[in-house]
């Protein structure tokens, strides 16, 4: 027993030894397949770390390029914001009333100049329909639709709008406005056939779009075809221009007009002459107190008493006299007409005024036309003069000129008074003076002028009548001969339905500060 049990001592040692030899080698072979395995890792991870790298480095280049195209960008975005608010005012500077439409009438434009000519701003009209933003304009959607549909622009001159003194002529021209569609559907480009593009590359097609030689533009323009997309329209107020042709062409009219009346004076005058020198000599030869004209009657075998009686019994002397008055006011009409159409003559000569007035009358009831079958005859004038007044040192053709403007306006209102019950038509003339001024008061009964009216009644190319009867210069032009020519002033003072009164101050003595 002793000798086993020292066997087994002696064993044990060595199977501990045995063990631990079994664990060592089972141990070295997990550190060897550790080794392997963390060897494999490594060889992987330096791999996946120069993918990373790689893949890094393109991202950072396309970041780089993406930033570059953003700068682009935001430049290019600058330089369009910046082109357009250019453009924007040079449309809102111009005179003329532009506005962009579409093709079925929405407003895409309004520029500063219509808002404020129609008084509506560009938010409120942007989007809108042009018929009914802007109902005034004259000419229907429909006939822009057509004029847009066919893609040639039209111009249309002297349209009018309104009617009386609120009558404008305004010239319109219509643009049509063309986008290019493609002829066919045809593959994009493989540059283009990706959804999302950079804005570099958007940018750099745009910048080889621009450049493009002008050899392969006709090719691009046969791949395309034109589509109406709208219009823009221009519209130009031409009011003053077509108020000062007609005005021009007046007075080519009158300046023609007084030369044949001064031709026709002098010729009228001859034959006149003639006739009242005839009824004078008429009168004298039969005077029966004259030695020759009983001599010569006594030759004849006449009695120039009894002949004279018959002549009294068939009112011979009256219709004689009936001649010469008739005469004398025709040679009277011919003097006014003269001195009227010296109007070049523009010296300032001491003038009886009560002639003038008269003389204007006159002139004013031969030239006047019927207004409404209320012809100048007709109207009641009351005189206001006093005995005597001192004379005034004025152009007499120009002082008529006044008065015969202010004598038509007066008949011209009393003709077109609409009251129920209007008095007969009158005119006051009334004269006073003071030590500097002659004062002329012409008032008549008529309806009056509206307070909107009265403070533009001086106003150039103002005027209440209705289109083709005034051309608005009439009460301007008086204006201008009483205050810049003579030195004094000219007013008005009315009421709508009180009647009328034009008060005209004239200095004694001539103004040499008067133009």
């Amino acid at each position: 027993m002793p000798s086993l049990l020292s066997l087994l001592i002696a064993l044990v040692p060595c199977l501990i030894c045995f063990y631990l030899y079994r664990l060592y080698r089972h141990s070295q072979q997990q550190v060897d397949q550790l080794q392997q395995a963390l060897s494999k890792q490594q060889s992987q991870q330096h791999g996946l770390e120069r993918s990373i790298e790689h893949k890094q480095n393109k991202l950072n280049n396309a970041n780089a390029r993406l930033f570059e195209a953003v700068a682009r960008h935001e430049i290019n975005q600058e330089l369009i914001d910046e082109a357009q608010e250019y453009l924007h005012s040079i449309l809102n500077a111009m005179p003329s009333i532009l506005i962009g439409i579409t093709a079925d009438g929405m407003i895409t434009h309004w520029n500063r100049y219509a808002e404020r000519a129609t008084g509506i701003s560009a938010a409120n009209a942007l989007g809108t329909p042009l018929a009914t933003t802007y109902a005034q304009l004259p000419i229907s959607q429909q006939r822009l639709t057509e004029i847009i549909s066919k893609g040639r622009s039209k111009r249309f001159e002297h349209l009018q709008i309104g009617v009386g003194s609120l009558t404008e002529y305004h010239d319109m021209a219509v643009y049509p406005l063309h986008a290019h569609q493609p002829l066919s559907e045809q593959p994009l480009p493989e540059h283009q056939s990706s959804e999302h593009q950079s804005s570099e590359q958007l940018s750099s097609e745009h910048q080889s779009s621009e450049h493009q030689s002008s050899e392969q533009q006709p090719s691009k323009h046969r791949q395309q075809q034109t589509a109406a997309s709208g219009a823009v329209i221009r519209i130009d107020d031409v009011t003053a221009r077509v108020n000062l042709e007609n005005n021009v062409m007046q007075h080519e009219k009158l300046t023609s007009l007084g030369e044949l009346a001064a031709g026709l004076a002098h010729e009228l005058n001859n034959p006149l002459g003639v006739v009242l020198q005839s009824l004078q000599t008429i009168d004298r030869r039969l005077q029966s107190d004259r030695a020759n004209n009983c001599q010569l009657a006594q030759e004849a075998g006449i009695e120039l008493e009894k002949l004279n009686r018959y002549l009294e019994q068939q009112e011979i002397p009256l219709f004689l006299d009936n001649i010469k008055q008739a005469g004398n006011r025709a040679s009277q009409i011919i003097h006014n007409m003269l001195e009227f159409s010296h109007a070049n003559n523009l010296q300032h000569r001491d003038e009886d005024i009560i002639e003038l007035i008269e003389s204007s009358l006159s002139m004013t009831s031969m030239t006047m036309q019927p207004n409404n079958q209320l012809h100048f005859k007709d109207i009641i004038i009351r005189r206001h003069y006093p005995d005597t007044l001192p004379r005034v040192c004025c152009g007499s053709a120009e002082i008529q000129q006044v008065l015969l403007n202010l004598f038509k306006n007066t008949c011209q209102a009393l003709g077109d008074d609409t009251r129920d019950q209007p008095p007969a038509p009158a005119i006051d003339i009334a004269l006073r003076h003071s030590d500097e001024y002659m004062i002329i008061s012409i008032k008549d009964n008529g309806p009056g002028i509206l307070a909107e009216a009265k403070r533009h009644i001086f106003n150039p190319f103002f005027t209440t009548k209705a289109v083709g009867h005034g051309t608005g210069l009439g009460l301007s032009l008086s204006y201008f001969i009483i205050s810049k020519r003579h030195g004094g002033t000219i007013n008005v003072e009315s009421e709508a339905g009180q009647g009328c009164e034009f008060i005209i101050q004239l200095p004694l003595q001539a103004n040499h500060d008067a133009e």
